[in-house]
């Protein structure tokens, strides 16, 4: 009887007793780190806000994680199976629980009372037990290579041959993986690949491939292939969807154009992606693939003879070409000026049958009352002009109203390319951007005359040629880098000499303008999740006839600062030094210097994240920033005393389309504090620093809303 009540006694504590995970435990392993461990077992210990989340939206976050033995034992051979792959094949695992003694004796006691009270009558009543999981890991020793070798490949071209068996990746002693193997395997493959051998057959059954040896600790591994023919590029098969052939056909020498399988060359796979690539690139297809035509030779590849060449067949599907996009931009801060207004674009992305992307937009910006613009522009890229590189034309309108002291109207045509001087996948990845431009200008200017005098007019007919605008750019990500370092150098000048060329009869500008920048970004992580970015950033405009206001650069291609893509602790081109004290900050300078460094740190880090709150929350970063620098008005040279210091803090988010970001700047150093949004510095003003100022938030501060990196 007392038997029977212990055994009754035990199952309702098995039934009843919740065990919550606490935390998660690696013991023994000393080649593979803790959080490389985590990353493969799916034991896993969720925190409190996780909780909090998952309890308000059910898709969100992650509820309390329970013991789970059958989750806990595949979690065991999960860890041997990786450790295998890593070359520790003698590798064995277990999983011990160890229980937390309080929170196992508070649930005993409330135990006790539902056993003589039986008040409680559903296991949710009593409390959960706090317990912990270690994996408890034998490495072992890790295996090395003895023996390697390639089959297969006797009848290749002595040439591959020798780089097959030459350039290996596995050597005797070598420490073996399977990453290593696969690398090796991905190295002969890709040879075979890029030499015409485009229907290969390679191992898959590692059981086959690796001979064990328990005794030394070693491997041989024989890698066997069979190579199928050798093929060359045939003539060119281009075919659309014919369901929706309504969305109509590209011109044929486009495609043609696009595809880098030349005929009677031998077949390499890297011309096929490019291909590939070069398709995607034109914007218009929904679908598109590049392959061989076999279909001579269905079910029997092995018969096709060495040399033959093989139809190259492109598919396509077009998608719909047209769009009209209306939409809303603003900005805000504190101490910054806003801006906001309404804009549309509509796309054609194949004007004429040929890709040729063509671009309309309409923009009003009518806050500030202070700076209000209305902008239009047409776009025209046609593909292929110079190599693979398009032909842009652009054509702009714009209407700048800057309070009472300056009106501008500017007409202008660019002719444009973007040219990429480096192989695909090379770096640095060196892009060459030539433009000229044609340029109205009509500007009033009451910026010198004091009220109630005229304003002063001008018109001006410019010719903007820009020679040399180089991009040099080693980084690992084009929309968020977190290594690697870009150089940026421009040069634009304007002589009345070449504008007199067109005979417009009007003055036009005459100036040289230099920029250049240096980006670098320093990952301490090595995950991307601590980045430390710093810019350098110049430029200098230099008038060849400064005493005619005639032959001034127009506003719109002056230097600026300000905003939150430079000194963030003032607003959009909100900061100048003149002597002139009527000159506004909206109007620009003629002399940059700028200095910036920001630290992007992730708060949230996981070994892998698994629910949906963690992969929403990984993407998430803190920004600590420090920008120093500013712009001078002719004829100042640029002086410490006057570069403005600032700091702060943003909150980023990474997306697919780039970084939205909210950034709070504070003026650190102040070269003018008795200036405003509206006045430039003086060159002459004392600075002060923001513990010598009154504080007040607002008039410190300025709030930054953007998309993209600051830089």
């Amino acid at each position: 009887m007392a038997a029977n009540a212990e055994a009754q006694n035990s199952a309702d504590i098995l039934r009843l007793r919740k065990r919550t995970i606490e935390a998660v435990r690696f013991e023994g392993n000393g080649a593979l780190s803790s959080a490389e461990l985590q990353s493969v077992v799916q034991t896993y210990h969720s925190e409190w806000y996780e909780h909090l989340f998952n309890s308000v939206i059910s898709t969100v976050g992650m509820p309390v994680q329970y013991i789970d033995p059958e989750v806990q034992d595949a979690d065991t051979l999960r860890l041997i199976a990786y450790y295998r792959r890593q070359g520790y094949l003698d590798a064995h695992a277990r999983y011990v629980i160890h229980e937390d003694s309080a929170s196992a004796a508070k649930w005993q006691r409330a135990y006790d009372r539902y056993r003589m009270t039986e008040q409680a009558r559903h296991p949710g009543d009593l409390p959960d037990v706090s317990d912990t999981v270690v994996f408890q890991v034998y490495e072992g020793p890790r295996y090395s290579i003895d023996h390697f070798a390639v089959e297969g490949l006797e009848h290749i071209d002595s040439t591959l041959a020798r780089k097959v068996n030459g350039e290996t990746l596995l050597t005797h002693g070598s420490p073996f993986t399977e990453q290593a193997l696969l690398a090796e395997a991905r190295r002969v493959e890709t040879i075979l690949r890029e030499n015409g051998y485009a229907f290969f057959t390679s191992p898959r059954d590692s059981s086959k491939l690796v001979l064990v040896d328990r005794d030394r600790k070693t491997l041989n591994i024989n890698l066997v292939y069979q190579t199928g023919p050798r093929v060359r590029n045939g003539g060119l098969v281009v075919t659309y969807d014919t369901v929706i052939r309504s969305r109509g056909t590209l011109r044929s020498g486009v495609v043609k154009r696009s595809i880098e399988l030349d005929s009677g060359q031998w077949y390499r796979y890297t011309d096929l992606a490019n291909s590939e690539r070069n398709l995607g690139m034109l914007g218009v297809f929904e679908a598109y693939r590049v392959d061989l035509d076999t279909s001579a030779y269905s079910g029997k590849l092995n018969t096709i003879p060495e040399g033959t060449a093989l139809p190259v067949r492109v598919q396509l599907r077009m998608q719909s070409t047209m769009d009209l996009t209306p939409s809303a931009f603003a900005g805000f801060g504190g101490a910054s000026r806003g801006a906001g207004g309404l804009a549309a674009t509509f796309n054609n992305r194949s004007l004429f049958n040929g890709a040729e992307s063509f671009t309309a937009q309409l923009s009003w910006q009518f806050i500030p009352k202070s700076d209000r613009r209305v902008s239009g522009s047409l776009q025209l890229s046609v593909p292929y002009v110079f190599g693979h590189s398009p032909l842009i034309i652009l054509g702009n309108a714009s209407n700048v109203s800057i309070t009472d002291l300056y009106k501008e109207l500017v007409i202008e045509a660019i002719f444009s390319s973007n040219i990429l001087l480096s192989n695909a996948g090379a770096l640095p990845r060196v892009t060459y951007s030539p433009d000229i431009s044609l340029e109205y200008v009509d500007r009033v200017d009451n910026t010198g005359v004091v009220s109630p005098t005229p304003m002063l007019t001008s018109r001006q007919f410019n010719v903007p040629i820009t020679p040399i605008n180089l991009t040099l750019d080693w980084t690992n990500d084009l929309l968020n880098p977190t290594t690697g370092s870009i150089l940026l150098g421009a040069l634009q000048f304007a002589t009345p000499d070449i504008a007199d060329l067109f005979q417009s009869k009007l003055p036009s500008a005459s100036y040289a303008k230099v920029t250049a920048q240096a980006k670098t970004y320093l990952d301490a992580s090595r995950n991307g999740t601590s980045v430390v970015a710093l810019r350098l950033s110049l430029g200098s405009i230099a008038l060849t006839n400064p005493s005619n206001p005639d032959r001034d650069i127009p506003i719109e291609r002056r230097l600026f600062a300000g905003g939150p893509n430079s000194l963030r602790g003032w607003g959009s081109r909100g900061i100048v030094v003149s002597q002139d004290t009527a000159h506004s900050p909206l109007l620009g300078g003629y002399k940059s210097i700028e200095a910036n460094i920001e630290w992007r740190y992730a708060p949230f880090q996981y070994p892998v994240a698994i629910t949906s709150l963690q992969r929403l929350l990984t993407d998430l970063r803190l920004a600590f920033f420090a920008d120093a620098g500013n712009i001078w008005d002719r004829p100042l040279s640029p002086a410490i005393k006057n570069c403005a210091l600032d700091a702060g803090l943003g909150i980023h988010y990474n997306t697919l389309i780039g970084v939205i970001r909210l950034d709070i700047g504070m003026k650190l150093y102040d070269p003018d504090p008795s200036s405003t949004g509206d006045r430039p510095m003086s060159p002459t003003a004392t600075g002060e620093w923001i513990w010598n100022r009154h504080f007040n938030f607002w008039d410190l501060s300025s709030f930054q809303f953007a998309l993209g990196q600051s830089f």
